[in-house]
């Protein structure tokens, strides 16, 4: 039996307090805490690492709990993180209680949002169930318990290690074949058919008109016959019932225009169907349901007269004569920084009391830091464009609505991390640069593939733009290793020497971890 009591009796001799324990099992223990600065938060022991924790510490996401800090502790993997004010969806239809098609539909594309970012990250969570959402009080849902997650692996036949719960387990999660994205789709099928019945789909599944349709798609038998992604499952939704917010297929293939790493897609004969539908309920009807949400902004005309810079008791940049933006980054009230090699990025903003910046406020950015492209539903944000900024420029990002004004300080500082296939050169940045982009091994973008051969030694390079000299890369990836390079080299930031060594063979995906940004890594025999 594993002792828990070692690590909390760790914590508590540094002041903090124990408020609950909220469950305890052979493998894990949860428990409800205050720090010392009187702040809740959920503590975590686990028997064993679980990387998906890891990999997600420090980003944010609007459906996820913020992983603050994982860390050893007497022995044991230790998660500090977000303690969410809500209840589970289990606790609210265990007693009979039965939601409406609108309102599943919101719930069920926020839990979209939620793995569709957890997917991106590489993993997939393996036990979609209703005790594992949280609701807030205003309808915001968070998926917790990521300790079933698995890094996703499409070169295994089948998992190797045989989790989730049984009423929600996609058959593959039986050892049948391995699990990926469509594992979590079709977990997530079986919820919205709980939420709107009360029971499993063997009892009674749910048939009515479109939705109907999903959960039929997402809980088929063969993973090939499902959605092949969350960010498909969730269009599916938002056409099948429209919700305050939600697009149509037609405008998010107009938002995201073909281009050569990603080709035109052949339309499902179900989304040709509600395309159809869409567009029988009439001009007026879809003008509303499209909303205003892919109006571009123009570029403002400079950073305003009033704008003058001054600091908050904890060091944050504020504003002399307005109000103050918060981004999240890292749960911190700080700078934003933009890196113009990614070009159009996004992110939820809020205000000090947490009211989201929205499609009702008029948002605007400095020509010095880009312009604003579009309201970003996938990530409830809005999205910037600094592609054509220079490196170190800075403006604010504004909002404005009912006579308030708010900003927040923007700096373009370039890739925080980059790999590179030499030591670089500050008089040729592009020398030996190693491009993020789609494989054809690997079905997603934003990844840096690389041949090595078996047992032999593989050197890359990782450098910090000059703005992040604290990179601090790491990888739990027992082939990997990462020290800081001690050679000459005239970059202004540290350089750090990864090297890659497999002595078994095969193809191997990992992410390298940093303070301000991922890589993403493919290593493929050759």
């Amino acid at each position: 039996m594993i002792d828990f009591q070692l690590v909390l009796q760790e914590y508590q001799s540094k002041g903090h307090i124990l408020k609950r324990q909220l469950s305890t099992k052979p493998e894990c223990s949860v428990c409800l805490m205050q720090s010392p600065e009187g702040k809740l938060y959920i503590l975590r022991i686990c028997h064993k690492p679980i990387e998906a924790y890891t990999a997600i510490t420090g980003h944010f996401c609007p459906n996820l709990p913020q992983v603050f800090k994982t860390c050893e502790v007497e022995g044991l993997f230790v998660v500090e993180e977000e303690y969410i004010d809500g209840i589970s969806l289990w606790e609210m239809i265990s007693g009979g209680a039965r939601m409406d098609e609108e309102r599943v539909a919101r719930i069920a594309v926020q839990i979209c949002k939620g793995l569709s970012f957890l997917h991106q990250t590489g993993f997939v969570h393996r036990d979609i169930k209703p005790e594992n959402m949280m609701l807030t009080p205003d309808e915001i849902i968070y998926i917790i318990d990521l300790d079933a997650s698995m890094r996703i692996n499409r070169y295994k036949e089948s998992d190797t290690t045989l989790l989730g719960t049984a009423m929600y387990a996609a058959p593959e999660q039986f050892g049948l074949t391995r699990s990926d994205e469509r594992t979590d789709i079709y977990a997530v099928g079986i919820l919205i058919n709980e939420l709107l019945t009360g029971v499993h789909p063997a009892v009674e599944t749910y048939r009515k008109g479109l939705l109907g349709n999903v959960i039929e798609k997402c809980t088929r038998m063969n993973p090939a016959d499902r959605y092949r992604s969350a960010d498909e499952l969730q269009r599916a939704l938002e056409l099948a019932v429209p919700t305050e917010g939600s697009v149509s297929e037609a405008s998010v293939m107009q938002a995201q225009p073909e281009t050569k790493q990603q080709p035109k897609k052949r339309m499902y004969m179900l989304a040709v169907l509600i395309l159809v539908f869409a567009l029988a309920a009439g001009a007026a009807a879809l003008k509303g349901f499209l909303g205003g949400d892919f109006e571009e902004e123009k570029p403002s005309e400079g950073v305003p007269s009033y704008v003058q810079t001054e600091y908050d008791k904890d060091g944050h940049t504020l504003l002399q004569g307005t109000d103050y933006i918060q981004l999240y980054k890292e749960n911190r009230r700080d700078t934003v920084y933009l890196n113009p090699v990614g070009g159009t990025q996004s992110a939820p903003l809020f205000t000090e009391d947490g009211i989201r910046i929205d499609t009702s406020y008029d948002v605007y950015a400095d020509e010095a830091v880009g312009y604003i492209v579009k309201w970003d539903t996938r990530y409830n944000g809005w999205m910037l464009s600094s592609e054509q900024c220079q490196v170190g420029s800075e403006g604010y990002l504004h909002a404005e609505k009912d006579g308030k004004h708010y900003a927040i300080l923007v700096k373009v500082v370039g890739s925080p991390m980059g790999a590179y296939s030499m030591v670089p050169d500050i008089s040729d940045i592009g020398g030996g640069y190693l491009a993020e982009g789609y494989s054809q091994e690997i079905f997603r973008g934003d990844i840096v593939s690389l041949k090595y051969k078996k047992g032999k030694p593989f050197t890359i390079y990782l450098v910090a733009q000059p703005n992040f000299k604290t990179l601090n890369p790491a990888c739990d990836n027992p082939f990997v290793s990462i020290k800081k390079y001690e050679g000459r080299t005239s970059w202004p930031a540290p350089v750090f020497e990864m090297t890659y060594k497999n002595p078994e063979g095969g193809s191997d995906v990992f992410t390298v971890t940093s303070e301000y940004y991922n890589l993403e890594f493919y290593f493929s025999e050759s």
